[in-house]
């Protein structure tokens, strides 16, 4: 019998988020497969102490009010890290209670060659989340739709001038006449984080000219993102996107070069794989009873890779 290995599961003392870890823990052991000991701690004994010695791999949900820092530290030390987030699809608490998991990841980044079916899509989400039809130029806008990261994004990658570089990079490498046609879109509540990554605030935006999503989406050509899921609702209904490493569409995004070769490049108008990637990503977010049973862990390690 191999020796058992030791999940540090963390908690924030938020009610919610709270029971889905202790969930996820019951579920390792419900498994009845003896070979991890999962233990549920609250993320303050990390912050005074730091991981246990004896630490194999951690479960955070979410990167604030300390689980960013432990996800941090993990990262640096080798130990495996299972993320857990909003849902790509039908996403909330509520409900079957959908969540995304990632082992070593923020997201889901990248398509495997084999072993992607679509039965968790059919059964689950197809019903519930349209894919149009791909857009072609003349079905889509002008505008270019920039998505930066939130503050706490941006604390928790280092990505503070992610916006300004992008800005930067469309206005340089196109004509000036098109730079009316760049949209910056933030996050209307935004997470406002202090150094530690604690909460201080929900900041609302205000924009002028106040204009809902769906709006912004039809009126663009492309959106660029960092990690915002805007980019997957966008892919969902035909648009284009370029993307970077922690955005779930990272797989089939398009590249600046793409754009700035042309942008009404022919290349926009190629459907990229959505099919693979929706049936991808329906086979890596789990339902609540799915945590509990102990399949999400099963299933997560089987796709994603062995454990430790």
């Amino acid at each position: 019998m191999s020796q058992f290995k030791n999940l540090i599961c963390y908690t924030t003392g938020r009610p919610k988020t709270t029971k889905i870890i202790q969930q996820f823990a019951r579920g390792v052991v419900n498994r009845g497969v003896q070979d991890w000991v999962p233990r549920v701690i609250n993320i303050e004994d990390f912050l005074n102490n730091g991981h246990p010695a004896d630490t194999d791999a951690i479960v955070c949900l979410g990167i604030l009010r300390g689980t960013g820092l432990a996800l941090q530290s993990a990262a640096s030390k080798g130990i495996d890290r299972y993320y857990i987030d909003h849902a790509y699809f039908n996403p909330g608490y509520d409900g079957n209670g959908w969540l995304r998991i990632s082992k070593n990841k923020h997201t889901m980044n990248y398509l495997p060659e084999t072993g992607v079916y679509s039965d968790r899509w059919k059964a689950n989400f197809s019903t519930t989340n349209d894919v149009y039809a791909w857009r072609p130029r003349r079905a889509r806008g002008d505008k270019i739709l920039v998505l930066p990261p939130t503050h706490a994004v941006q604390w928790y990658f280092n990505s503070y001038n992610w916006e300004d570089m992008v800005v930067d990079k469309l206005k340089q490498n196109l004509p000036a006449s098109m730079h009316n046609l760049i949209k910056v879109r933030k996050k209307p509540n935004e997470p406002i984080v202090d150094k530690l990554g604690n909460l201080l605030r929900l900041e609302k935006q205000v924009s002028e000219e106040n204009v809902p999503l769906q709006q912004d989406l039809d009126d663009a050509n492309i959106v660029i993102a960092y990690n915002s899921m805007v980019a997957l609702q966008a892919t969902m209904q035909g648009i284009p996107v370029i993307t970077n490493q922690h955005n779930c569409c990272y797989p089939i995004s398009y590249t600046f070069e793409d754009l700035f070769t042309d942008v009404n490049n022919p290349k926009f108008d190629q459907d990229p794989n959505r099919k693979k990637l929706m049936h991808w990503l329906s086979s890596c977010q789990f339902n609540n009873a799915e945590i509990q049973r102990g399949t999400a862990w099963d299933m997560m390690n089987a796709l994603q890779g062995q454990v430790g």
